[in-house]
This record gives C-alpha cells, structure tokens and sequence, in this order.
C-alpha cells in the first residue's frame, strides 16, 4: 500500500492570508456549480462525519465563508481552483497606507528613515488615541498585530510623550497625552 501526503499549505502576508489545498475540484464538478453544489470526495466519510457532529453542515462551506467574511466586513475572500489546487484567497480591507508625512489630528509624524514614527507605530497612536485607556492586548487584536511588537512601539510613543499609561497595572490602558 502507498501512502501520498499532501500538505495544505497557509502563507500569511501583510495584506493577505493565503490557504492552499492539494485536489481540485471535486469529480463531477463543474466550475459554474462551485459554491453552488455539493460533491462529496468519499461518500462514507462524509456521512461517519456528519453523524459524529464533526461536521455540521454539508454542502454549505463556500456559500458560510462568504457570508461571515461580508459580516465582518474586514477583509474580502477569492476563491481559485486548478485540476490540482484549491486556493482560498481572504485580502485585508482598508489596509492603512502612508505616505511621506501622516497626520492626525494635531500630530505630524515623519515616515521617513531619520526618526520620527513608521506607519505601524503611527497606526498604535491613532488606535489608542481613538480608543482611550485600551490595553495593548485589544490592541493587539484591533491591529492584527503582535502583542510584543506593539510594547516595542508604545514604548517609543511614550519615549516621545504622545502616550502615557493610566490606571492599574492589571487593568490599566494608554492615552494619547493632549497637546497644549
């Protein structure tokens, strides 16, 4: 007997997360019924499955994917498929762009090389100014960033006196300090 393993394969970028699965569309499958119909690989699994609960719908993947990602509304979703892969696109909606000077509100930072605040620790001061007393963990879930980069960065926003730390170390969170 000959076992073929074949990886799925997810690739995360900047301004996308990318899922790639081995096997194209299902035998019988016409690409105008993608996302419309279902045709199982392997009938009895399918049905061992469902009735272990571990599968709750059939047939519904496609058309729940698209629905939650317009829900959420924070990213949109493409689907690709070859005779050999099947290839979920989800891209980041509204991804921040600066350019050479970002202001907000009476802040002017300088994007460039020689000081001043990059757009990610930019975006750490607008959140927080937005959000006041929001801990660096919301942070971390509302920017899609990592909790240990964002301590780098408001370190440097309180270095700069832009931010400051108010309330319990516990229960506490960071303000934009007003400029007078």
């Amino acid at each position: 007997m000959q076992f073929v393993i074949e990886i799925i394969l997810i690739e995360v970028f900047d301004n996308r997360v990318v899922i790639s699965n081995p096997g194209g569309l299902p035998s019988g499958m016409k690409p105008r019924d993608f996302g419309k119909k279902s045709i199982t690989r392997n009938n009895n699994i399918a049905a061992l499955l469902l009735r272990a609960h571990y599968i709750e719908k059939v047939g519904t993947g496609i058309s729940r994917v698209k629905e939650a990602v317009t829900q959420n509304g924070k990213c949109s979703v493409e689907f690709e498929y070859t005779d050999r892969h099947f290839t979920v696109t989800f891209w980041r909606k509204n991804q921040t762009t600066y350019k050479e000077n970002i202001y907000i509100s009476d802040y002017k930072f300088d994007s460039g090389l020689n000081g001043g605040l990059n757009g990610s620790t930019a975006e750490l001061f607008n959140c927080i100014k937005q959000t006041p007393g929001i801990s660096l963990k919301e942070a971390s879930e509302v920017l899609n960033k990592p909790y240990k980069t964002l301590e780098k960065q408001v370190k440097k926003l309180i270095d700069e006196s832009l931010v400051k730390r108010v309330g319990s170390k516990k229960t506490g969170g960071y303000v934009a300090v007003e400029k007078t």
